[in-house]
């Protein structure tokens, strides 16, 4: 099994299990009478907080602290740029085209999922290691 494979089998595990708390919170929110686009931000703000320390070690099995920081800000961009880019493309779906918010909800996951998995790779990277002595060569 090729690394890549191994990472997206890993990535679909933690994003099944992120996105089935993201849709608990939202439905929640949406039985106690919450709009479903305040309900969509809840669920995104939970599914973040689990995503980044799950998709960190077990998908992308990076441990430690060394870059963790500039991790976490990459990391939550994206996750802002996915919540607005779910949010329209809910509105869309729902506003627009009628689709019921729970259906919506599942066709919307689907498409940025893989937008996620991309971005993850970008944030998730090896970075060299380089020498103090490689650094000033430079």
């Amino acid at each position: 099994m090729t690394a890549t494979l191994g990472r997206a089998i890993r990535f679909l595990f933690v994003g099944g299990l992120c996105a089935a708390i993201t849709y608990v919170v939202y439905e929640a929110g949406l039985r106690l009478g919450v709009n479903y686009l305040v309900a969509n931000a809840a669920g995104w703000l939970t599914g973040v907080a689990v995503g980044f320390g799950l998709n960190r070690r077990v998908t992308f099995g990076v441990s430690g602290a060394k870059h963790m920081g500039v991790q976490a800000v990459q990391f939550v961009f994206g996750a802002a740029v996915q919540l607005s880019g779910s949010t329209i493309g809910l509105g869309v779906l729902v506003s627009g085209f009628q689709i019921g918010p729970r259906i919506a909800f599942v066709l919307n996951t689907g498409f940025w999922a893989v937008w996620s998995f991309l971005w993850m790779h970008f944030v998730f990277r090896r970075r060299s290691e380089r020498s103090p002595a490689a650094e000033s060569a430079i």
